[in-house]
């Protein structure tokens, strides 16, 4: 990768600071360096973004000739498009994984546990 713009760096570390207010782990611990990476990813995918949307979403390329010598062009998808999706789902795991997002799943179950106690003190 190519090395970050100061400006980018400011972000990463701003960026995993507030990451950091809400984990589990402080930032002496092996896992504030493997946040550290992801928030360099999550750079990486702006960086992709902007490419598409300066470049378009498609890309046309020539991918033959007809008889009469006009070109065959196809559409096709950026290249970074892919890549971006692939990066988008991995940052997302990945913060998931650190219990810097909120699990949905998990949302769900504090809520009817904290329904349950509302109704259980409402009972008494």
């Amino acid at each position: 990768m190519d090395e970050l713009e100061p400006e980018e760096q400011e972000f990463v570390e701003r960026l995993a600071g507030s990451f950091l207010e809400t984990a589990s782990f402080g930032p002496e611990s092996p896992l504030a360096t493997i946040l550290t990476t992801v928030c360099v990813k999550i750079v990486q995918e702006r960086r992709g973004e902007r490419e598409i949307a300066r470049d378009g979403p498609t890309v046309e390329k020539v991918v033959g000739k007809q008889e009469d010598g006009t070109p065959i062009v196809e559409k096709d998808e950026h290249y970074l498009a892919k890549f971006t999706s692939r990066l988008s789902k991995d940052i997302r795991l990945s913060l998931k994984d650190l219990g810097c997002l909120p699990d949905p799943d998990s949302q769900q179950a504090e809520a009817t546990e904290s329904l349950a106690q509302v109704l259980a003190g409402k009972g008494e």
